[in-house]
């Protein structure tokens, strides 16, 4: 857990150190003192690295027995290598030793030699609010000259710590934000083979999105299962590493089954088609506008799909013109019908037609879509052998939605 002040003392000093430990948790400055804060069954030195690297400020109370301490040196040469701002506290009139003049020697003194002891003690409170406020940024532009004094007394190597755990979040939003936004693309466009993977997807983004802007939230929610505050960074690089890897992966898998579209907009239509469909511009027949062609592989066995869209002139009326060709249809002895039904797309009645033709065998699903719009016949006809008709089927479904007249 982070604290903001590390109180650092020989033990023979502990009535001065729980003095000025009292006086800065009275005005709700987090303070870490051994052995008080020690977990038992912690390893000691364990817990007093971990302490001084989750703390902001570095108190060491000078006195001849902690001049002389090697577990004080220790503590010391730790909050200079972590480049805390350190302010010794001296209570006692002693010439640092060698030791401690290695890291202290360019550091500012604050000195408590004479009574009241008290006194003293509010100044350093004052102190090491004033230097945690620097510290955290909450210091108003008045305040930022005499806040950088008090860095250079009493840390004059201090750089401000990076707040990892803020620009994680903005990576974080960033991230999630863009996987979001290509999870939805995908999800939304054409028959989706792997629906669920990209779903996984769309959920691991959300969740580190929501990680990222109230990670409170799940602090609370995590509480008694998991310590999410403690392991925060370490979860949300995982999460931040697992999106960047499975987003374009679900984006690539979306493209080689038919999820991102391609756009087709002339003679007076508009619509989204799928990469699958290949452009058949051989293609030459009368009132033909466009023309496609898929490969499918089943069993072994490659099948050949076409769609096909054609532009004609309305002579009578679209129920009439197809009520003509229909009946020659019918007279077919190959022909059997499978459906026939009135549809609208996109605010324009439509005829939808679903049937199948049977040569020996080998059986052909057609589907046609008949509409009338200015004075044209538009027939979008889907063909192909009735194997994994329903999965191109399902394109079309998907093309239909985004049909319009231009």
């Amino acid at each position: 857990m982070a604290h903001d002040v590390f109180i650092s003392y020989s033990v023979k000093n502990k009535s001065v150190a729980d003095a000025i430990t009292a006086k800065l948790e009275n005005i709700k400055i987090r303070t870490w003192i051994a052995p008080r804060d020690i977990i038992p069954g912690d390893d000691w030195g364990e817990s007093i690295i971990n302490a001084i690297e989750n703390s902001k400020i570095f108190v060491i109370i000078l006195t001849e027995d902690s001049n002389q301490s090697q577990q004080v040196i220790r503590e010391v040469e730790r909050a200079v290598n972590m480049g805390i701002p350190i302010i010794p506290f001296r209570v006692e009139d002693v010439e640092l030793s060698k030791s401690l003049q290695y890291f202290l020697s360019t550091t500012h003194w604050l000195d408590a030699l004479t009574p009241p002891l008290e006194e003293h003690i509010d100044k350093l409170v004052d102190i090491v609010l004033s230097l945690k406020n620097t510290i955290e940024g909450k210091t108003t532009e008045s305040e930022k000259e005499e806040a950088e004094e008090l860095i250079n007394k009493y840390s004059p190597s201090y750089k401000p710590k990076t707040d990892y755990n803020k620009f994680l979040r903005v990576i974080g939003a960033i991230i999630s934000i863009l996987a979001l936004l290509i999870s939805f693309g995908i999800i939304s466009f054409g028959q989706n083979n792997f629906f669920q993977f990209n779903l996984i997807t769309f959920i691991l983004s959300l969740i580190l999105l929501s990680l990222s802007i109230k990670p409170k939230f799940f602090y609370k929610l995590l509480k008694t299962k998991f310590d999410l505050k403690k392991h925060y960074k370490i979860t949300i690089i995982i999460l931040i590493i697992l999106t960047i890897i499975v987003t374009p992966f679900s984006y690539l898998i979306g493209v080689q089954t038919g999820e991102i579209a391609n756009k087709y907009d002339e003679n007076g239509i508009y619509y989204e088609y799928p990469v699958v469909f290949n452009s058949n511009p051989s293609n030459t027949e009368e009132n033909l506008i466009a023309s496609y062609y898929m490969y499918h592989v089943n069993n072994g066995k490659e099948l050949e799909y076409d769609f096909k869209i054609y532009k004609e002139i309305l002579n009578t009326s679209l129920n009439e013109q197809y009520n003509y060709k229909n009946s020659v249809l019918k007279n077919d002895s190959t022909y059997s019908n499978i459906q026939e039904k009135n549809i609208t797309i996109n605010g324009v009645n439509a005829i939808d037609h679903n049937y199948l033709k049977n040569s020996n065998g080998n059986i052909t699903e057609y589907r046609e879509i008949w509409m009338e719009k200015n004075g044209y016949i538009y027939r979008l006809i889907l063909i192909g052998p009735q194997d994994v008709f329903g999965f191109y089927n399902d394109d079309l479904n998907s093309l239909l939605k985004t049909f319009r007249f231009t």
